[in-house]
């Protein structure tokens, strides 16, 4: 009878300690996933920024150039002066 007891006082002192360094080892798991998650949003995130500031500036250039095409190939306005006439 007592050796039973002391076997199993053995086997929870064993344990014991094993299963909190497990745990230990699955909210450290956990907390990695969850750090890994955060930076991937955030580099997801910064992409998308950076696409969409790189296209808005793209775009504003193509209308500035395409203005400039117009006005280049557009007849000269010419005013009257009302002196003149």
């Amino acid at each position: 009878m007592e050796r039973t007891l002391l076997i199993a006082a053995a086997a929870v002192l064993t344990v014991g300690p094993v299963a909190a360094q497990s745990a230990d080892q699955y909210q450290n798991r956990l907390n990695l996933q969850n750090s890994q998650r955060q930076l991937d949003q955030i580099s997801r995130d910064r992409q998308i920024t950076t696409r969409d500031t790189t296209r808005a500036i793209n775009d504003r250039i193509d209308r500035q150039s395409l203005q400039r095409q117009i006005d280049a190939n557009s007849m000269p306005r010419y005013t009257v002066d009302p002196q003149q006439r």
